[in-house]
Parts: structure tokens; C-alpha cells; sequence
């Protein structure tokens, strides 16, 4: 777990809360959709019933 918490690009201690959402905004601009992120999105919002229920 300490090797995680060391690791980990998110939990750095030195950054404060404007650091971390300029990271994470710039971080996620270059991140591609999800691969199932349009077919789970409908899924979720119609309370998981598929579209034939």
C-alpha cells in the first residue's frame, strides 16, 4: 500500500486543490472516451433495463 501512496500520480502531497484540478483537466483533455462508455451510459439512465424491457 505505501508503495501505491508513493507511486501514485494523484496523491502527491506538495499539490494543493488548483494544482490538482489543473492536473487532472489536462490529464483527462488527452484521454479518449471510454470503449463502452456509449452503450453504458443509456444503460445506466434507463436504471439498467436494457432497451428491450
Amino acid at each position: 500500500m505505501a508503495d501505491e501512496r508513493r507511486n501514485n500520480i494523484h496523491l502527491q502531497a506538495h499539490i494543493d486543490e488548483a494544482g490538482f484540478v489543473s492536473f487532472r483537466e489536462d490529464r483527462d483533455a488527452g484521454l479518449k472516451v471510454p470503449a463502452l462508455y456509449h452503450c453504458a451510459v443509456p444503460f445506466n439512465i434507463r436504471g439498467a433495463r436494457t432497451p428491450k424491457d
